[in-house]
């Protein structure tokens, strides 16, 4: 016998594609289905020798997907035995994930740590202490193994709410607009800003600086487990309420208007 060609597949066909074409002439030839017994055994030989060269011989086989019988057993239970591998056997119990929607804070992603929460399940409700990782992102699925009652696996789906004076920019980026007076982006100066951690940072605009620069505070933006991101501070310009005639007439002279 050559397998490959029974399956028809080339013998540098990949695993998934020696998979698809058993399970297209397995259905094929199932005696179920109106096919040749026969062929259907010839095939799940075929597929057999392919995966499990060096235990073919042997009385007791390891099947395609990972099960065993011995020599003798009926094709049919190891038809059904693969099948039910793969898309669950329905006599086997399913490991059962509790599920839940949790509101942070942009404080809680630039910090992380620990937080307790109240889990429900369907007869129990129990608080449980998670962590939450550092630059976790909105809408992004986090799965605490073994965490929710009765030892079952706890997936929290973390919402961010939005802050009033940061925006996340990219994963790790956090931006900021900071009111400056327009005389102050031509002479340069120092304007504080509180930082979302609670420090305030004196952040330098130099002489001449453009309305709504962007100035960037590097290392000052979120960390998760790979890198540092950067603040930019945007300085929206605030035309002063009083400007002089003095001023004026010496900006008309200098600019000869």
């Amino acid at each position: 016998m050559n397998p490959y060609e029974v399956l028809g597949v080339s013998r540098d066909a990949s695993d998934a594609e020696i998979k698809k074409a058993y399970k297209k002439q397995a259905m094929k030839h199932h005696p179920d289905r109106g096919g040749d017994e026969t062929k259907f055994k010839e095939v799940s030989e075929a597929y057999e020798r392919i995966t499990n060269p060096d235990k073919f011989a042997g009385d007791y086989h390891t099947s395609p997907g990972g099960f065993q019988w011995r020599s003798g057993d009926n094709m049919e239970d190891i038809f059904s035995e693969f099948f039910n591998f793969h898309r669950g056997d329905p006599r086997q119990p399913r490991q059962t994930v509790v599920q839940m929607s949790l509101w942070i804070s942009l404080e809680d992603v630039y910090h992380g740590g620990e937080r307790l929460v109240s889990v429900q399940s369907r007869n129990n409700v129990d608080a449980v202490k998670i962590q939450i990782p550092k630059g976790v992102m909105d809408g992004s699925t986090i799965r605490y193994p073994k965490l929710a009652p009765g030892g079952q696996d706890l997936n929290i789906i973390f919402r961010v709410h939005p802050h009033k004076r940061f925006q996340r920019i990219s994963k790790i980026d956090l931006q900021t607009v900071v009111d400056v007076d327009f005389w102050d982006l031509i002479l340069g100066t120092h304007v504080p800003v509180r930082h979302i951690d609670g420090d305030e940072l004196m952040v330098r605009v130099p002489p001449k600086t453009r309305p709504n620069a962007r100035l960037r505070l590097k290392g000052q933006g979120i960390q998760n487990d790979r890198q540092q991101g950067d603040l930019y501070v945007k300085l929206n310009t605030v035309m002063p309420e009083d400007i002089s005639d003095d001023i004026i007439q010496t900006l008309r002279q200098k600019l000869g208007r």
